[in-house]
């Protein structure tokens, strides 16, 4: 089984400065999350992509809080290049920090398999 999730259109920065572009995906049946990122056209510069995977819902279970591991942050002005990443917690997330309040168009797709 595999899953292609696309992403393409421009996200509002926050005024801190962060992005969620995936919110928590559940990939609990997936053995590998694999992305393709790219700036869209007006993309502000120094834009990182931060993906995180595992128990990223907060639940009763955890107190409340999300246990959740940063992987490799990369920048989104990277993109043509796949970044996969083996399934070790039962969601993934995908955000990017840019610059406060900013328009950030990407164009992302997640292929879950």
């Amino acid at each position: 089984m595999s899953n292609l999730i696309t992403y393409f259109q421009t996200f509002k920065a926050s005024k801190q400065g962060y992005v969620d572009i995936t919110g928590n995906i559940n990939v609990e049946s997936f053995g590998r999350v694999n992305v393709m990122i790219w700036p869209g056209q007006g993309c502000p510069p120094n834009v990182t992509v931060c993906p995180n995977i595992g128990l990223l819902t907060p639940s009763s279970t955890t107190s409340g809080m999300s246990l959740g591991i940063g992987l490799t942050r990369f920048p989104l002005q990277t993109g043509n290049e796949i970044h996969s990443y083996e399934v070790t917690g039962p969601e993934f997330n995908l955000g990017l920090d840019a610059p406060a309040n900013a328009d950030v168009p990407v164009q992302c797709w997640v292929f879950l398999n």
